[in-house]
C-alpha cells in the first residue's frame, strides 16, 4: 500500500479495494467475472449455456483452477461427462465450447499461457437433419386439412411459410408487418437467434400466406403477423399432419428450415446465396447441405416455387 494510502484515513473502501486487487483470482470466480463483463454484448441463451458449462465443471473439480487446466483434464472432463453425467455428444460439445471460449479469455487477459484443447478436438453432434423433399413439401401442399380443424391449418401454413422463407420459429413468432418490404417483396429483419440481419425474397407462396393472416387486420408496424402458437402445439400438429399427407417422417418444425435449404440446393442455388437466406456466420455451415452450385439468387427462389406449382387455395 502506497504511503499516500497510509496517511489517509482508511477506509471500508479503500481496503476492500487493496484486497481486491492483490486477492488471488481463481478460475471460477474469473470465469463469473466473464460473464458479467458479457452481460451486455452476448444473447441471453448463450449466457444460459455458459453458465450451465459452470455449474459442471464445479460438479466434476469443486477446486479447478487456472493450473489445473491441461490436456488431461480436458480429456478426463470430457469421460465424466460422457459417462458420469450422461451428456450426449452434443451436449458434451457446447461445454467444451464454452471451456475453451473462456480458456481464450484467460490468455488475453495473463492467466493462462496455452489453451488445453490445442491437442483436444471437439466432436460436434452429427445427428441427421430430416427435411421435406420438393414432392413431399408438394404432398403437405395439396394436403386437405378440414374446415373445423383451426389449429391444424395454422400449423400447416406457419410450416410451409417456413419451407419457403428458411426463418426459425422464433423469427416467424416475432415477425411483425414492419419487417415485410415492397418492390421489391422481401422480408428484412434482424434473426432472433443470432442477431443477424438478413433479406428474404418472398415467394407467391409464401405471400399467399402472409395475405391470407393480412385480410381482416389492421397492419401496424409493431404488430405481429401471424397467430401465437407454442412450439410444442406446432411440433405435436406436425405429426398429425405428416401422418395425413402421407409422409413418413420424423419431422419438427425446425425441419422446415432443413427443407428451405435442401431444396434450394435441388433448385441449383449459389450456395453462397443460401448462406445469406439461412443467416449463417460461415460457409462451413452451409455446406451441411451440398457444395456449391451456380445460380441466381432471385431467379432460384422463383424456380423453387414453380416447382412447389403455386396454387391459389393455400
Amino acid at each position: 500500500m502506497s504511503r499516500e494510502s497510509l496517511s489517509q484515513a482508511i477506509t471500508f473502501t479503500i481496503a476492500t479495494s487493496y484486497f481486491d486487487q492483490n486477492a488471488k483470482l481463481t478460475f471460477f470466480t474469473f470465469w463469473e467475472q466473464q460473464l458479467d463483463l458479457w452481460n451486455n454484448s452476448k444473447r441471453d441463451n448463450t449466457l444460459k449455456s455458459y453458465r450451465s458449462a459452470l455449474k459442471m465443471l464445479k460438479s466434476f473439480n469443486g477446486k479447478l483452477n487456472f493450473g489445473d487446466l491441461t490436456y488431461d483434464t480436458v480429456q478426463k472432463l470430457d469421460l465424466y461427462m460422457a459417462n458420469v453425467k450422461g451428456n450426449a455428444v452434443g451436449g458434451r460439445f457446447v461445454k467444451h465450447k464454452c471451456l475453451k471460449a473462456m480458456c481464450n479469455e484467460a490468455i488475453k487477459k495473463g492467466y493462462l499461457t496455452k489453451n488445453p484443447y490445442i491437442h483436444f478436438k471437439i466432436k460436434a453432434s452429427t445427428g441427421k437433419r430430416n427435411f421435406l423433399s420438393i414432392s413431399e413439401v408438394r404432398q403437405l401442399m395439396n394436403l386437405d386439412v378440414p374446415a373445423e380443424e383451426v389449429f391444424q391449418h395454422k400449423t400447416k401454413d406457419l410450416f410451409l411459410f417456413s419451407c419457403f422463407t428458411g426463418l426459425r420459429y422464433s423469427d416467424v413468432m416475432n415477425l411483425k408487418w414492419e419487417d415485410i418490404k415492397n418492390d421489391p417483396y422481401t422480408i428484412t429483419l434482424k434473426m432472433t437467434k443470432t442477431s443477424k440481419q438478413i433479406t428474404i425474397p418472398l415467394t407467391a407462396n409464401s405471400k399467399a400466406i402472409i395475405e391470407k393472416y393480412g385480410k381482416h387486420i389492421i397492419k401496424s408496424p409493431q404488430t405481429k403477423v401471424f397467430p401465437q402458437i407454442a412450439n410444442q402445439v406446432l411440433n405435436r400438429n406436425i405429426k398429425d399432419i405428416m401422418k395425413n399427407a402421407g409422409i413418413n417422417k420424423d419431422i419438427s418444425y425446425h425441419c422446415s428450415r432443413h427443407t428451405f435449404a435442401s431444396n434450394l440446393i435441388e433448385a441449383n442455388t449459389n450456395i453462397l446465396f443460401i448462406k445469406d437466406l439461412m443467416g449463417h456466420s460461415r460457409i462451413t455451415e452451409t455446406q451441411v447441405y451440398a457444395k456449391a452450385l451456380e445460380a441466381d439468387l432471385v431467379n432460384s427462389i422463383n424456380n423453387m416455387s414453380d416447382i412447389y406449382n403455386f396454387s391459389h387455395a393455400i
